[in-house]
């Protein structure tokens, strides 16, 4: 709901209401002609060395690995170029190219921007871009810039621009640290390969398939989650799950195992987190069309734990799925009783893949001791599933066992199952594991209940679905400066309003209509018997 305030002084305001990704606004390379004078090429890692460890690393829990990291350190300062717009304005640009990458995508351990200014990251040959991020999007101060990341960009090529308006003096922080190399398990529309799209495997099944049409509502709760390590990128699964204060906390389920060092007593910082919400097809058949790519980046591990193999993480607040425009997530409920209902299903992205679904009839009690990919599990603390329809690979980890009651029993630990496999065995950590933890279990950070049921005061718990999205931004922002307002005036945004060296005079009023954010600074002045008005 829109706030009133009405002020007869000088005042200076900061008004948050909703904040998205990003603007969804070409970047000025992309509309215009803009020069472009700095490239740096990048050496491309060794192809056989990544294999001899893929061949390693694809046998032990974690992440499955899509990209390689290659160390930078590229920041405005001592990279790129700068150009002088006509208006006043500044644009800086830095050019990437990383021979033979499917993709790219980046990371930066400093990251700020001022008010009004603008970056981006694209391709100019697929015209792929992200952006514009905006301070909005992001947290942290110039004395704290925070660590960030960008999603994927498709190809060899890529292109950071920096957006500085003539009123904003201050210089952003971007320092770029890490540029991921994309070898596999990158579903790129432009590659030349004439191949059904996506890596998973052909026995999978799409989540707008029959299989999942009872589904429908249960699936905008999964995303694929790509995590950061020191070896690279790699992709994992995970849902939104509900809490009892049905407030859209954007919790989210995963795998311990799929943490790759972060953990929430010693590192719960992952900010450099990507979550992909919604990336899937919009029919059953496999498409060589890319779905659109909607992402959140940032989170903060609040609970893990080895013993059921179970994380938690909630996304940061100005990156929340509920406010990004085309995605309306559900928060899964749960079950922590111990006991399941007869049979469900796992919603997952193999390698990375788009959404995929598959069915059991057959969900059991895994009543002794098993080792899961190297790790010794105690009896009674795992889920055993035989799949009837689809299956789970690499990638699918941490994904959630929803049986037919629609409650989340467990998230995916690991298993035989596969393609190749359709009776193997997958195993997931019980949520009723995971609520209390280990025996006499007493640090809130290592089981689930603290979080998802703060006075453990039920045993099920409904899902819930998404609140009404705001409308969406179509001007990112408005500047209303350097003007003396005499008569009622009413000033407009679906976005962002920004005003500056303004006096209101004559009895005057002025109003302020911005559906997301106001700034006002100053100079700014009401005199005596004006009024101001932000809505």
């Amino acid at each position: 709901m829109k706030k009133i305030i009405l002020i007869t002084m000088c005042y200076i305001l900061l008004l948050n209401l909703y904040a998205q990704r990003s603007t969804d606004e070409q970047p000025f390379g992309l509309k215009f002609q803009t020069q472009m004078q700095s490239t740096v090429a990048l050496t491309s890692p060794d192809r056989v060395l990544i294999e001899k460890e893929d061949l390693n690393n694809d046998q032990q829990p974690g992440a499955v690995r899509y990209a390689y990291p290659l160390h930078v350190n590229y920041t405005l300062e001592n990279s790129g170029v700068w150009q002088q717009l006509d208006d006043g304005s500044k644009l800086w640009k830095l050019k990437v190219n990383i021979s033979g990458a499917l993709s790219t995508n980046t990371y930066y351990d400093k990251f700020w921007l001022p008010e009004g200014c603008k970056f981006f990251v694209y391709n100019e040959d697929t015209k792929q871009f992200i952006g514009a991020i905006i301070s909005d999007f992001i947290d942290g101060s110039r004395d704290k810039p925070i660590e960030f990341a960008t999603a994927l960009i498709y190809e060899e090529n890529v292109i950071y621009e920096y957006y500085q308006p003539a009123y904003v003096n201050e210089l952003p922080i971007i320092s770029i640290s890490r540029i991921d190399y994309g070898y596999r398990y990158i579903n790129s529309p432009f590659e030349n390969e004439h191949r059904g799209f996506g890596d998973s495997g052909s026995c999978n099944i799409n989540i707008n398939c029959q299989e999942g049409d009872n589904w429908q509502r249960e699936k905008h709760a999964v995303a694929r989650v790509s995590v950061v390590s020191p070896s690279g990128s790699g992709w994992c699964s995970c849902a939104l799950i509900n809490n009892t204060n049905n407030d859209f906390t954007p919790y989210v389920l995963t795998a311990n195992h799929c943490l790759s060092g972060f953990d929430a007593v010693s590192n719960s910082n992952a900010s450099q987190w990507m979550f992909y919400w919604g990336y899937e097809h919009s029919g059953c058949a496999n498409s060589t069309i890319q779905p659109t790519h909607r992402t959140s980046t940032g989170a903060t591990v609040v609970a893990n734990n080895t013993y059921s193999d179970f994380a938690l993480l909630k996304i940061v607040a100005n990156q929340d799925p509920k406010n990004i425009s085309g995605v309306s997530p559900y928060y899964l409920g749960w079950d922590r009783s111990g006991n399941v209902g007869i049979g469900g299903v796992g919603i997952h992205h193999p390698k990375g893949d788009v959404k995929k679904i598959c069915s059991t009839s057959n969900i059991q009690n895994q009543s002794s001791q098993i080792t899961i990919s190297g790790q010794v599990c105690e009896a009674n603390t795992h889920w055993k599933v035989v799949w009837k329809s689809g299956t789970t690979e690499g990638g699918s980890s941490g994904s959630s066992l929803i049986d037919n009651n629609c409650h989340i029993v467990g998230q995916l630990h690991g298993g035989s199952a596969g393609c190749s496999n359709l009776s193997g065995l997958d195993y997931y950590g019980k949520i009723s594991v995971s609520w209390i933890g280990s025996s006499n279990e007493t640090n809130s950070k290592r089981k689930l209940q603290p979080w998802l049921d703060p006075n453990n005061t039920v045993s099920t718990l409904a899902g819930l679905s998404s609140p009404p999205q705001p409308p969406p931004c179509t001007s990112p922002i408005v500047i209303f400066t350097n003007q003396t307002v005499t008569t009622n005036q009413t000033v407009t945004s679906q976005c962002n309003i920004y005003v500056k060296n303004v006096t209101i005079s004559n009895n005057a009023k002025l109003i302020l209509d911005s559906f997301y954010k106001t700034t006002i600074d100053g100079p700014f002045e009401v005199k005596l018997g004006s009024q101001l008005e932000v809505k």
